[in-house]
Formats: C-alpha cells, structure tokens, sequence
C-alpha cells in the first residue's frame, strides 16, 4: 500500500511560512514551526521556526526512507540529528528555554494494511474510512495553556478596556514566554524540540486501513476554521476537504480573520497563522 495525495496546501500571511509539508510513497507529516518570542533569532538565520522545520523535514526524509523503522525511532534519531545542526549553528549561548526552536508534527507511515501515526503538540490526524467509520486523533496540554492566554486577552480586553491588538500582544507576551518554558516537561506539554525524550511521549498508535480511506493531517492554522470560526464541524472535516478543496476552505479562512483583525469577535493569539493540510488517499496499487 502506498499514500496517494489528493490535494496539499501550506499557506502563509507573514513574511515567512513556519509550517511545513513533506511526504514519501509510504509517510507523510505536517510540521508547524513554534514563532519565536524575541526580538532575535538564537540561531545564524533569519527565522528560528523556518529553520527548525525545514531540518526536521530533511532528517524526517532521511530516517523515513528505512521503511522498517518505526515512528517512534524515527523521530527519536530525527531530534538528536537536529540538535547537532543547532548546537554548530547557535549564535546566542545563553537563550532561555522559550527561545529554543520547537515544532508540532502530526506524523503518519502506511505499511502492510496498517497506518501507524505520532503526533506532538496541537497538529491533528482524521481518517474518514470506506465504511463511514470516522477518527480523530490529536489534542495537546498545549491547547490548554492557550486558553489561559485567551483568557488573559478577554481580561484585558472586557475589564480594562484595552482594544488595540498590538497592545495586547505585548501584554500577553510574559505568559506566552512562561508557557512556551513548560515545553517538553511533565508540568507542561510536549512537543518536537531538542530533547529527543519527546519521542517517548508522542500521541502514537497504529490503525488497520484499507484500500480507499481518506487521511487528513493539519496544522492548527487550518484547523482554526473548527475550533475558533466554527464553520466546518471536525466530524465533516475529511468530507468538507474533499468536496470544496483546501483553496477554497483557506479562502474562507483568510476572509473571516480579516474581517476581525483586532480579534474581538473570536479571540486568538495571532491575527492569521500559517495554514497547512493535506489529504491523502490509501492506495493499494503501485507506484
């Protein structure tokens, strides 16, 4: 059996896509790179966040390509491979936890009639089978400590009056840094970073798939059109993406956060975010 792409996205409205999307005829994942929280990037480029996902992607091509090794292996090796680059390439010895470049991956690998998946951080998988039957995997501490920064936004917003979105990026910057200093920690979450205990902790499993089922992997940018505008239900997903296309579901998506560009009407931590999704097909002809 082998992945077949039916359509891919990875769009962007900074002047740099943090996201990510690679495949092989039997993997595929979707990387969305954490923005950095300073001013400085800690290693000798211009975006931490590009520059971590883009050595994952090629570490992840590499390990994935022993088709025998399991996710777990692969992303263990992936992250000490990574962590050699960016030990030659800091530029900023004494960088704080939060400044250290992380990643959230959803992660998938078919082999023998088995879909085998790891996911870290707030990417997400769903599968929509042949016979109807519907999966949904991901969900992260993460989300939680997101809330907390939206709760914090609705504070300043509903009891001291304050509006202007720029303000409160800057306000709520200190809880960002202290939750992004929880990463890979018991008390926080986990995710794709430098410390390849990660891999241990990853959301990991394996599915029996057949001929003909739909795969779904997404960032929370693209997830976004869910959890924050409501427009699609995350059971209709997989259907939704099928029957419109990701142009047209992040045409929508674009429209709505431009329409509330100070974030009054649905709070969130960013204005846009880079939205990233592909869809897959298993196919049990060959290549």
């Amino acid at each position: 059996m082998r992945l077949k792409i039916i359509d891919k996205k990875s769009d962007y409205r900074g002047q740099i896509n943090e996201d990510l999307v690679g495949n092989l005829d039997s993997h595929c994942w979707v990387l969305d790179g954490a923005t950095g929280l300073t001013d400085n990037p800690v290693t000798n480029s211009r975006n931490d966040a590009r520059w971590f996902v883009e050595r994952i992607d090629a570490s992840l091509r590499k390990f994935c390509s022993f088709n025998d090794t399991s996710l777990q292996e692969v992303v263990f090796k992936t992250i000490i491979q990574v962590d050699k680059e960016f030990q030659k390439c800091i530029i900023k010895s004494d960088h704080k936890p939060f400044e250290v470049p992380s990643a959230g991956m959803a992660l998938i690998k078919i082999d023998e009639g088995y879909l085998e998946y790891g996911v870290l951080g707030d990417c997400r998988i769903f599968i929509l089978k042949e016979s109807g039957e519907k999966i949904s995997i991901g969900g992260s501490p993460l989300e939680k400590l997101d809330q907390e920064v939206v709760k914090r936004i609705l504070e300043l917003r509903d009891e001291k009056g304050i509006k202007d979105y720029g303000e409160i990026k800057t306000q709520i910057l200190p809880l960002l840094q202290k939750n992004r200093s929880l990463m890979n920690t018991d008390e926080g979450y986990w995710i794709l970073s430098l410390n390849p205990e990660a891999s241990n902790h990853m959301n990991q499993g394996t599915i029996k798939v057949m001929d003909g089922d739909v795969v779904l992997l997404v960032t929370d940018g693209f997830y976004r059109i869910v959890d924050i505008f409501k427009k699609v239900h995350e059971s209709e997903l997989v259907q939704v993406s099928l029957e419109r296309g990701f142009e047209d579901i992040i045409e929508e998506l674009r429209a709505m956060e431009q329409a509330d560009f100070d974030c009054l009407k649905y709070p969130r931590l960013k204005v846009s975010d880079d939205a990233t999704a592909v869809l897959l097909r298993i196919s049990a002809l060959p290549i």
